[in-house]
């Protein structure tokens, strides 16, 4: 395969690994891409994905998902790089925006 290909690939799996629903858990009911936005739920993710008992789709959903290159950014970032939303926060623009646990879009 080539570059732009293989490129173009992972950056497809990407986008479908962010919509992926966890079913089970804390955050069962929620998107890798909603779990990853406080510094707990992407540890959380980090975690998970190396758990024995994790595995089928949804260890393939969060291979693809914490692979990418901003998450892994993320990842090794410090502290200082999370912002952790309190309450009554809304994320604006292209994000999603939460208020009481529940997403909107």
């Amino acid at each position: 395969m080539k570059e732009k290909e293989v490129k173009k690939k992972k950056e497809k799996e990407f986008e479908k690994a962010k919509v992926f629903v966890i079913s089970f858990g804390k955050y069962k009911g929620q998107t890798l891409d909603m779990i990853a936005c406080t510094k707990e739920g992407l540890e959380y993710l980090d975690w998970l994905v190396g758990q024995e008992w994790c595995r089928n789709s949804v260890k393939e959903h969060l291979e693809n998902y914490l692979s990418d290159k901003s998450i892994q950014k993320e990842l090794s970032a410090g502290d200082n790089e999370f912002e952790e939303l309190g309450d009554g926060d809304v994320l604006e623009g292209d994000d999603i925006a939460f208020e009481e646990g529940r997403p909107y879009y």
